[in-house]
């Protein structure tokens, strides 16, 4: 039995699927001999059906003996419809051989069943070959082995049925035995039983002796049949393993393809490089380093503040360590350190409170980060020696020269990765990615939280303000979703912070007016950019959420609510927990091809909730419920643990032009989502029927739209739109029946919508120096001119 390297880690084993020994490549043998019986059936079933066309000329009526011997006539009229024709003395003739009727198998039904079945797992199993041969991506999930398995088992059993019947059929003995017609056959076909044919020197009717006697051919048709229906059996379990394999191991430790040498960069051997690393471990790992501060004693280093910080992004921070799916058997391919926590930094690093304290962490960050390289490209050396040795070790055969070699180098790769020096270089490299992670997220943090502002020569901060928002907005167009699908019917609701801090008059004359009235913008503008979807209105005050308007389609319903709620007072504390939960009662139930919105416009510092909030924003991550936040104070923690997990944005406005921009912001629907429950949703698009009052057939009608109307008015009118399904009368469009919940929509805003399918590439920014064609738009003829 072979001992492989790393056979103490079961649970970790790598399926081979590359080979012809696997569950896959016995799959592949099964579809290439399946594919030669196939083909080995169709070839002896089609060589038999010239037997079965042209009767007549085959023999039919050729009565023989002597004609003297006329006998008693007698028929045997009846083998079901009746087999026609004198059955007269010892030697009379067949004649006017009509059919089989009765209970009499066809032998051409039955050769044309086993030729289609032939035909059907012949394709069905080409197709399985093909898809596995060819390394396609579909044949590498489970779906697929799903449904080889499906097909498989119908096939057998369809084609153990064929060979059943085309046995009973070429065999018209096996076909009456036991019934009363069994006689009958037997006379009929005891002539040409047991002797070969022309053996009794008289002439006899070719189709009679095919007939009687199974042919050569027919009986190796049968027997391929039999031997197809056990191969798509075999084929149908190898296909079971195969996928149960991939369930108990993860498709991640699958090799659907021979893993090439590894090649890292040098000329020298597996010996060799041992040699090279392993020699002197001591003193190679106890070297010291003159160019490496230790993170202890930064302070002692001269701080140069007037030269440009710099903070490196991700890839700057990313091992260089090529990372196997699932554990690397024997050997690290870089540790993530989440033995350690950022609190053990948390209080020789506290948060940056000035630009000083920034460029010290920079600084510090750039010592530790070239250690930190240092030691993991040699711990990556002595790993990648290991994965190295363990593929030589695959392919060599146990007991050899090769093997026993390869298995000792293995071996002082291990004693050198056991040592004392390896390990402490390991826990220095954890406590420095640790470090690091903590220190740029101070920094970042920082980068982020403050904002440097520069008074002009009047000493007013206007310019300044300017030049962020136009920096903010040039950036999210930058960070545009690009040529992404966006999502063309939205459900949102908008909860609208009306507590008393809402009286604040930093925005004039007051947060709630100056929000209600940008709110009336952001509905028109939100049903400009997205006419087939639907928004709702939420309030929260004294604790409570109260519905303003609920989710439709109509833009003036939710204007005019926005007008009446200017007159509302300001009073008490927000219910963020009650308004997030009147939203999700909702959207919970809206269908899964639209997305699921909440828009908070938050003002207060505190939220008063009757339950714990973030068991809520676990449930609405679960219903994949997008809630963005527009603060209009200062970041408040809650709020920004409910977008982070939920994959909203959070923002805190500056002014009112910024707070019109955010709310701009969220008017682009958002990113279609990759795993929509459906693809094809029924619509209505009713056509708008106009009627005048001087029309004597016109008939004023109550519509749908006004049962939720609160002015009181009958509701009367004459025109409208007419469900095309239920005839169900509406005043606006967009909208769901109420009786049949069909969703009306009107075609050109459907038509306007199709700009989210199909979106254009994001534009490239070119420098005005590099520019030298006319200055003007190419759409609307317009002059571009510059930024100042």
């Amino acid at each position: 039995m072979s001992q492989h390297t790393f056979s103490q880690y079961p649970d970790e084993k790598m399926l081979s699927f590359y080979r012809w020994t696997s569950p896959p490549g016995v799959m592949k043998i099964l579809s290439i001999i399946i594919i030669i019986m196939c083909v080995g059936v169709f070839v002896c079933v089609a060589s038999t059906l010239v037997w079965d066309y042209d009767m007549e000329g085959m023999g039919m009526n050729m009565g023989l003996g002597g004609g003297s011997y006329s006998g008693t006539g007698g028929f045997y009229g009846s083998l079901g419809t009746g087999m026609g024709g004198g059955y007269g003395g010892s030697y009379g003739g067949y004649g006017g051989y009509g059919g089989y009727g009765g209970y009499y198998i066809n032998p051409l039904t039955g050769k044309g069943f086993m030729i289609a079945m032939a035909v059907i797992v012949f394709i069905a199993v080409l197709v399985i070959f093909i898809l596995v041969i060819s390394r396609q991506n579909a044949a590498r999930s489970p779906k697929f082995y799903l449904a080889s398995i499906i097909i498989s088992a119908i096939l057998a059993f369809l084609m153990l049925i064929a060979t059943i019947v085309y046995l009973v059929a070429v065999n018209p003995m096996a076909q009456g035995s036991g019934s009363m017609m069994y006689n009958m056959m037997w006379q009929l076909c005891a002539q040409y039983q047991n002797q070969p044919q022309m053996s009794t020197g008289l002439f006899i009717n070719q189709y009679m002796y095919h007939y009687c006697v199974v042919d050569p051919q027919e009986a190796v048709a049968i027997v391929l049949g039999f031997l197809v229906a056990i191969g798509l059996i075999i084929l149908m379990v190898f296909a079971i393993k195969t996928r149960s394999q991939m369930y108990r191991y993860g498709r991640h430790r699958v090799l659907w393809e021979e893993p090439r040498p590894f090649n890292d960069g040098l000329s020298h051997g597996v010996e060799k490089w041992v040699t090279d690393v392993s020699a002197e471990p001591e003193a190679y790992l106890n070297d010291h380093n003159d160019h490496i501060v230790s993170s202890r004693n930064y302070t002692e280093h001269a701080r140069d503040v007037s030269k440009p910080l710099y903070l490196p992004g991700d890839s700057d921070t990313t091992s260089t360590t090529i990372v196997l799916k699932g554990r690397a058997r024997d050997y690290d391919t870089g540790d993530s350190a989440d033995e350690l926590d950022d609190s053990d930094y948390g209080s020789e690093f506290p948060p940056i409170m000035n630009v000083s304290e920034r460029g010290e962490y920079k600084r510090q960050f750039e010592r530790d980060m070239m250690e930190y390289k240092r030691l993991q490209a040699e711990l990556n050396d002595i790993n990648m020696g290991l994965a190295e040795v363990d593929r030589e070790l695959d392919g060599l055969q146990e007991g050899s020269p090769q093997f026993l070699d390869a298995m000792e180098v293995y071996s002082r790769l291990k004693s050198l990765k056991q040592s004392s020096e390896y390990q402490l270089k390991k826990r220095r490299t954890k406590e420095l990615k640790s470090k690091l992670s903590l220190l740029k997220r101070r920094v970042s943090d920082y980068d982020r939280r403050v904002e440097v502002l520069k008074e002009d020569e009047s000493g007013s901060l206007k310019a300044t303000v300017e030049d962020i928002l136009f920096e903010a907005k040039r950036k999210r167009v930058f960070e545009s979703h690009g040529q992404v699908r966006l999502g063309m019917m939205r459900h949102l609701f908008v909860v609208i912070d009306s507590s008393r801090t809402m009286e604040d008059q930093d925005l004039k004359p007051n947060r709630l007016t100056s929000t209600l009235k940008l709110m009336e913008y952001f509905v028109e503008e939100y049903f400009d950019q997205n006419p087939i979807s639907q928004i709702g209105i939420i309030t929260t005050k004294n604790k409570r959420a109260e519905k303003l308007t609920d989710l439709a389609g109509n833009p003036k319903k939710h204007v005019t609510a926005l007008k009446k709620a200017v007159d509302a007072g300001c009073v008490g504390e927000p219910s963020l927990y009650n308004a997030l939960s009147m939203a999700m009662q909702t959207l919970k139930h809206m269908p899964g091809h639209t997305s699921r919105e909440i828009l908070v416009i938050f003002s207060s510092l505190t939220t008063c909730d009757p339950a714990n909030i973030y068991d809520l924003i676990k449930t609405l991550k679960s219903l994949k419920i997008r809630v963005s936040v527009i603060g209009l104070s200062a970041e408040v923690r809650v709020c920004t643990v409910l977008t982070r997990e939920t994959g909203g944005s959070y923002s805190v406005i500056l002014d009112e032009s910024h707070f019109k921009e955010l709310l701009t912001f969220h008017v682009k629907p958002p990113p279609a989502s990759s795993s929509s429950e459906c693809s094809l949703i029924r619509m209505g698009f009713p056509q708008h029927v106009i009627a005048s009052a001087s029309d004597q057939d016109a008939k004023p009608s109550f519509s749908m739209s006004h049962l939720e109307s609160s002015d009181g008015g009958p509701g009367l009118s004459l025109g409208g739109y007419f469900c095309p399904q239920c005839r169900a009368k509406y005043t606006e469009l967009p909208v769901e029946c109420k009786v049949c919940g069909l969703t009306l929509v009107s075609a050109p805003h459907l038509a306007r919508s199709f700009h989210h399918l199909f979106p254009l590439e994001a534009f490239q920014e070119r420098p005005l120096e590099e520019h030298t064609g006319d200055r003007f738009c190419q759409a609307c003829q317009g002059e571009l001119k510059d930024k100042s």
